[in-house]
């Protein structure tokens, strides 16, 4: 058998030492200011919370989503009755005659859904977390990160003297989304925190230390809205105050404050919505609450590290990580930059590990974060193309692993 592999020994060996070697590169995004818009946002996630972050100096907004927040309810939109024409469909496939195949197939399911049917449900956004910030106007070295290789955020800036820092992630462990913020002078951290959803039936209250907002997905359809969802967002405070308002909590002169994000549903799986959305929000708060920052944090990089790690790729040396992310896809136009490259491949594998878990749901359409009631395609499962599109290269990786494996063992 050694035979067999020995004309693609050298092939092999450059894959292997470009491929499996551990990187150069330090696998981080990073930009010089906060993002102007959703699509600017970084993505955090665990699969089953996820996150955009805006990371704004005196307003900044988390966009929260959780996986089984859909429009609708359970129900099966297959017509019945359309057994024949399928089959005639796929006859005229088989046979090459394409148009006809199509303009049947238009025919029998045309594009607009039946009054009594739907061709799916939208995949729909919980709402945002906003953290509003008085007198940080004057600010400097600010700068905004992802960390791919531990899938932690970082946004950093000077104000009046004193070094701001916010760390967020989506913990897998623990269940929670967690946003950590620092300041290099005692009792500085002075804020507002409220929430607010485009989701017609949401209420929202801040009792107790706790903003909760609940709330119904959307009618669309022939569906009426029953996933429910509740949201709990708890501060951790070391020194200043906690105020309860009407419409917002606000912090004063805090030294540190951790704020754990909870989100739980009634969905239980695709035909029982018979979950209590606000005690499985609840239970995962409460069992992470009695837990330090650095030990959520650790438990969340150890977690992810072991699949992250599984696979690095370095193509060129890395001189140009002092440039911001933002202006490197500008140079790549007319600029060699293979790191961005590699960079670009783990950043995928990034997406997918931070939107899907197992135990959860599949990705969707747009991964889990989507800030819309009503998205494009209603990032739903398309399963003509982007389902395959998210998992297919994770199944070459595993593949040219065994590929490795197999070649060492002969």
């Amino acid at each position: 058998m050694k035979s067999s592999f020995k004309k693609y020994k050298i092939l092999y060996f450059v894959i292997l030492i470009t491929t499996f070697v551990k990187a150069q590169n330090n696998n981080t995004l990073w930009y010089e200011s906060a993002a102007n818009n959703w699509n600017e946002a970084l993505p955090i996630g665990n699969g089953r919370i996820g996150g955009m972050l805006f990371g704004g100096i005196e307003y900044d907004k988390i966009q929260l989503n959780e996986e089984t927040v859909w429009a609708g309810q359970p129900g099966n939109n297959v017509p019945k009755d359309y057994y024949k024409e399928v089959e005639a469909i796929r006859t005229l496939l088989f046979s090459g005659k394409y148009k006809e195949a199509q303009e049947m197939a238009n025919s029998v399911f045309p594009r607009a859904a039946e009054e009594d049917n739907n061709y799916g449900m939208p995949y729909q956004t919980v709402g945002n977390l906003n953290l509003n910030f008085s007198n940080h106007q004057n600010t400097t070295n600010y700068k905004r990160t992802l960390d791919i290789g531990n899938a932690v955020s970082t946004v950093t800036y000077t104000n009046n003297g004193v070094d701001y820092q916010r760390e967020y992630f989506v913990s897998f462990p623990d269940q929670v989304m967690v946003v950590h913020l620092t300041a290099s002078k005692p009792k500085s951290l002075s804020f507002n925190l409220s929430m607010d959803s485009p989701q017609v039936e949401h209420s929202i209250s801040y009792e107790n230390g706790i903003i909760t907002l609940a709330g119904t997905s959307g009618n669309v359809d022939n569906k009426e809205g029953k996933i429910k969802f509740t949201t709990l967002v708890a501060p951790k405070l070391d020194g200043g105050e906690l105020i309860e308002n009407e419409e917002n909590i606000e912090i004063k002169n805090a030294d540190e404050v951790t704020l754990l994000v909870s989100i739980g549903t009634n969905f239980k799986n695709y035909k029982d919505l018979s979950n209590s959305a606000e005690q499985s929000a609840k239970t995962h708060l409460e069992q992470s609450q009695s837990k330090s920052f650095a030990t959520l944090k650790q438990a969340h990089i150890e977690d992810y590290q072991k699949l992250f790690n599984r696979v690095s790729l370095e193509l060129g040396e890395n001189t140009n990580d002092k440039i911001p992310t933002n202006k490197r896809l500008e140079n790549f136009a007319t600029a060699e930059d293979l790191s961005l490259v590699s960079l670009y491949f783990q950043f995928g594998r990034y997406l997918l590990i931070s939107s899907s878990r197992p135990g959860g749901q599949p990705a969707n359409l747009q991964g889990i974060w989507n800030h819309k009631l009503s998205p494009s395609w209603d990032s739903k499962y398309t399963v003509n193309i982007n389902t395959e599109m998210n998992y297919w290269y994770q199944q070459k990786l595993l593949i040219f692993q065994s590929y490795i494996n197999l070649y060492f063992q002969c």
